[in-house]
């Protein structure tokens, strides 16, 4: 959960958005199934590592999100390997 609200963070540093603009608790549900738009859809430019990042991170699927805040970190642009 703490990466997912780690993508939901930056979501919106990169954007200025909200990555899931719901407005009932079913709509939220169904964003979320479906997943955020691309941060690259409302800003550009956005590096797309760091989009690969926050969507990874954004995954309605836990195991599909990053495993540890160091692997976010690692992928990262500029990130010491």
């Amino acid at each position: 959960s703490d990466l997912f609200a780690l993508g939901l963070v930056l979501y919106e540093v990169f954007t200025g958005k909200h990555a899931f603009p719901a407005t009932s608790h079913d709509e939220l549900a169904r964003m979320h199934r479906s997943g955020p738009s691309a941060p690259s859809a409302h800003v550009r430019p956005v590096d797309p590592a760091v989009e690969r990042v926050i969507l990874r991170c954004l995954s309605a699927e836990p195991e599909a999100r990053p495993r540890s805040a160091e692997e976010v970190q690692a992928a990262l642009p500029g990130a010491l390997r």
